[in-house]
């Protein structure tokens, strides 16, 4: 078993198994994120993150549980990709990432919000035409979150009205992880 460890990430998993970890081999400069959530026993990988165009930056979604014995269980290979924009609550059990897909309407570019609660293994998401991801979500209040705009990045438009988006987790629909084609074959 190959596996990835380094001063990033010391979960001893097989990260080379993943579907499209294998772009390294014929595209230049790619790279991985990890973001442990050490609260609920998870790790968070955006990997295969490469320069699609200029300043562009997408790669995939892995979620693990259980350092002891990781197992996989959240993988987005297809039709969404994802920056390294990466925001979690203050327990870290909710995650927020900002990804992006083709939409078949307009036949451009869409983002959405996805929005993952690792203890309960549900996803929400909402969409935005904000491609800026110069922001983090902070926490307001008892699953209130808010968005904070990098203080070089304020004169966006799209991100300045982004910046002013509230969520409620309590007022967004959520899904088991199992279902996330449902969420693939929508867009």
């Amino acid at each position: 078993m190959v596996t990835n460890i380094n001063a990033e990430n010391d979960w001893n998993f097989d990260f080379s198994s993943l579907p499209r970890w294998d772009v390294r081999d014929r595209i230049p400069f790619v790279y991985d994120r990890f973001y442990p959530l050490s609260e609920c026993d998870a790790l968070c990988c955006i990997y295969s993150i490469a320069e699609v165009r200029m300043g562009w930056y997408q790669g995939f979604l892995a979620i693990l549980k259980n350092k002891e014995k990781p197992e996989l269980v959240l993988n987005i290979n297809q039709k969404l990709n994802f920056c390294d924009n990466f925001s979690a609550s203050k327990k870290g059990d909710v995650i927020f990432l900002l990804s992006y897909f083709h939409d078949k309407i307009t036949d451009g570019p869409c983002s959405l919000v996805l929005i993952c609660d690792i203890v309960r293994e549900k996803f929400s998401y909402f969409t935005t035409d904000n491609y800026n991801p110069c922001y983090k979500v902070v926490e307001l209040g008892d699953g209130v979150f808010g968005i904070e705009a990098d203080e070089f990045q304020r004169n966006d438009k799209r991100l300045d009205a982004f910046s002013k988006t509230r969520i409620d987790l309590k007022c967004l629909n959520w899904y088991d992880f199992k279902k996330i084609n449902m969420l693939l074959e929508r867009i």
